[in-house]
């Protein structure tokens, strides 16, 4: 997560224990690893609401967020919408942390692609199904 948000390690462990001691996340400890989710679908609209508020009130919070995921007119799906498209098998879901981390943890069914060899892989997916990355 350091990496990813380029902060440095200590930063990202106290923005961490931040947000799971206002209760936004929880936690589970596996091994010396610890896996964070949002505490509840309540955290995922809170978040939701900020982005909405950011975008009327930061123009370039939109063109930040635009450029950072890509058009806003990508499908979002709800968790259990996702595992029935994958179930049924009219979706398959990419996994593009790296293998150490999805093999830490995944959504049961999802295909792990690590996101340097996305590129490359692209011809494993199925034709004619949706993909999308978690």
């Amino acid at each position: 997560m350091a990496k990813a948000a380029g902060l440095g390690l200590t930063t990202t462990s106290a923005h961490l224990r931040a947000v799971k001691q206002a209760g936004l996340v929880a936690t589970r400890r596996n091994g010396v690893r610890i896996h964070y989710r949002l505490a509840g679908e309540d955290v995922a609209a809170l978040y939701a609401l900020l982005q909405q508020v950011a975008r009327a009130h930061r123009a370039a919070t939109e063109q930040a967020r635009t450029a950072y995921l890509g058009p806003e007119d990508i499908e979002q799906l709800t968790r259990e919408q996702l595992l029935e498209r994958v179930k049924a098998g009219t979706a398959t879901l990419m996994d593009v942390r790296p293998s150490a981390e999805c093999a830490a943890g995944h959504i049961p069914g999802a295909l792990s692609v690590p996101l340097d060899q996305l590129a490359a892989r692209l011809a494993e997916l199925p034709d004619g199904v949706e993909a999308g990355a978690a």
